[in-house]
Parts: structure tokens; C-alpha cells; sequence
């Protein structure tokens, strides 16, 4: 009876173990439109492009367009700030709810001397934090996470109190050759549970390819860029077969020197359709639309632009 009763509870203790896991990776879900939006805009304007137009805000708000209706705003909005160097500074994601709005708030954080980069979230009275930092490489070798309090009473000033490690993991690099580097990923038991290798291309170093493959499971995920002669992304890949046989790419379309298209394939089956729209005095980007393939509904993400 003992036994059967300690049966229960380990029973139980799994369960509930098992349902706060789901319930933190639920919270943990990438956001793929904002995911999406900040890797279009690195794209278009990296660090280098922003410092040179001084941009100093992008605003991003999200429309809808259904079949045989007028435009509808979501609600939705995306507010980037960079600093005169070029780097973000904070970020926005602002929903609207009913009555009111709801918005999540992460500050970045920069210190150059021990090549530390902090991202702070604030949502909803809670804190979590993302600990980045690099060797003189600009890689990235330590990567933390954590949930923290804030002793003050402003969330734009931060105070750190109470401290929780929620995930740690690092990275180490091995140069093979001129074109070849070995990164091994490593838990928060400095066990090594991914390794693989990192292909570069030309004077200027480009990462051609990376190929990565998970020790305990041997699941191999692998993604490939093709490069046009101005460094420019012409076609993406990626493959796993984690879940059998994925195969993604992304293929982009140019006019001048601005991206004009952008079709996202999965299995060799067309998903998305994006067309990029820009100023025609200043060739800032105005506005991108996107369509899924068996979808009549078109997201339209309208950008806005400050300066310093």
C-alpha cells in the first residue's frame, strides 16, 4: 500500500513537473512575424547603413487586407530605437486589447570592455534578461538566461535584486582551415550536446553554410546561403530531419540596390510571397506586403522612419 501510494505521487510530481514544462516553453514560443521583421530590417540596414543614414526610430505597424474588404489595422506594432552607433537601443512590441494597450518592453545594454550584450524584457511586471557575450572575434561564447527583480520603482531604470538562471549554455570555436571553424555548443554542465561546422566564402568572410549535428540524437540541421557579388543574400536554406525530411528555402529578388522580393518555400512548395516597397526620393522602405499561398488574406507591415 506504501508503495503504491509513493507510486501515485512520483506519478503526480511527474505530471506536474511535466505541465509547467509545457506551460514555459508555451511562453518561451518564438514570435515568427516579429522574429521575421527584425531579421528584414538587419537585412536591409545593418549596423553600418543605420550610423550612416543616422535612422533613430522604425516603427512598424501591422495591417490586414481580406478578400473584398478595405484595410484593417490589427492593433499590432513594432517601435525599434537605435543608438548613434548604430546599435538598438530598446524595443517595443505594443498589441492593442480591448479597452486599452498592452506592451512588451526589452532595453538593450551594451558594455565594450568585457564584450557583454544584455537584452531586458519587462512584460507584465516580470523581468527576463538574455546574457550575451563575445570574444574579440564578435563571437558569441556565453549565452544566459534569466528571470530578475528590479528594485526600483521606474522599469526603465533597472536595479537588480533577486537573480534566477533559467538556461545557460556557451560556445567554443576551433579554426580548421581559412574557410572551416568548429563550434561545439555546450550546456550548463559543459557538456557538449551540438557540434558542427561553419563554412565561410570570399575576402570578406561570408557564411556560406553551417552544418550541425545533435550528439545524443544524431538529428542534423543544416542551413546554406547563396551570395551574389555585392554580399547580398540571393537564396537561403534549411534542412533537418527532425521531423523527417524538411527542406526550406527563401529566394530574394533585387532592383538596383533594393530588395523588391522575397518567396518562402517549404518542401519545394510555395508558402509566402513578400514584395518590398520603397520612398521614391529617399528609397527608404515604405511598406512590405505579404500573402500566403493558400491564404486570401495580405499582411501589411507599414514602416515609419525617425532621424537623428
Amino acid at each position: 500500500m506504501i508503495l503504491k501510494i509513493r507510486s501515485i505521487h512520483y506519478i503526480m510530481l511527474r505530471l506536474v513537473i511535466l505541465m509547467c514544462f509545457i506551460a514555459l516553453n508555451t511562453n518561451a514560443q518564438i514570435n515568427q512575424q516579429q522574429e521575421w521583421i527584425n531579421n528584414s530590417i538587419e537585412r536591409l540596414y545593418p549596423s553600418k547603413i543605420h550610423v550612416d543614414k543616422k535612422i533613430q526610430t522604425i516603427e512598424v505597424e501591422v495591417g490586414i487586407k481580406r478578400e473584398n474588404a478595405r484595410i484593417e489595422k490589427t492593433g499590432k506594432k513594432y517601435i525599434f530605437t537605435y543608438n548613434l552607433q548604430g546599435d538598438l537601443a530598446s524595443f517595443v512590441e505594443v498589441t492593442r486589447q480591448e479597452y486599452n494597450y498592452d506592451s512588451i518592453f526589452t532595453f538593450h545594454y551594451y558594455n565594450k570592455e568585457t564584450r557583454t550584450h544584455i537584452a531586458r524584457t519587462f512584460n507584465k511586471g516580470r523581468y527576463t534578461a538574455i546574457y550575451e557575450t563575445s570574444n574579440e572575434y564578435n563571437q558569441v561564447t556565453k549565452h544566459i538566461v534569466c528571470n530578475e527583480t528590479n528594485l526600483s520603482d521606474d522599469f526603465r531604470f533597472f536595479k537588480l535584486g533577486q537573480q534566477t538562471l533559467m538556461q545557460s549554455e556557451s560556445y567554443s570555436y576551433e579554426i580548421i582551415n581559412e574557410n572551416q571553424t568548429r563550434k561545439k555548443f555546450l550546456n550548463d554542465n559543459n557538456l557538449i550536446y551540438k557540434e558542427g561546422i561553419l563554412y565561410f566564402e570570399g575576402k570578406n568572410k561570408l557564411l556560406k553554410a553551417q552544418d550541425y549535428t545533435f550528439t545524443t540524437t544524431g538529428v542534423r540541421v543544416n542551413y546554406n546561403t547563396n551570395f551574389d557579388d555585392k554580399g547580398r543574400t540571393l537564396e537561403s536554406f534549411y534542412s533537418s530531419n527532425a521531423a523527417g525530411d524538411l527542406k526550406e528555402n527563401t529566394k530574394f529578388s533585387y532592383e538596383a540596390d533594393n530588395l523588391t522580393e522575397e518567396k518562402y518555400f517549404r518542401n519545394t512548395s510555395l508558402k509566402n510571397h513578400r514584395f518590398y516597397f520603397y520612398n521614391k526620393e529617399n528609397m527608404i522602405l515604405e511598406s512590405i506586403l505579404s500573402k500566403s499561398n493558400n491564404d486570401s488574406l495580405i499582411e501589411i507591415f507599414n514602416f515609419n522612419f525617425t532621424f537623428y
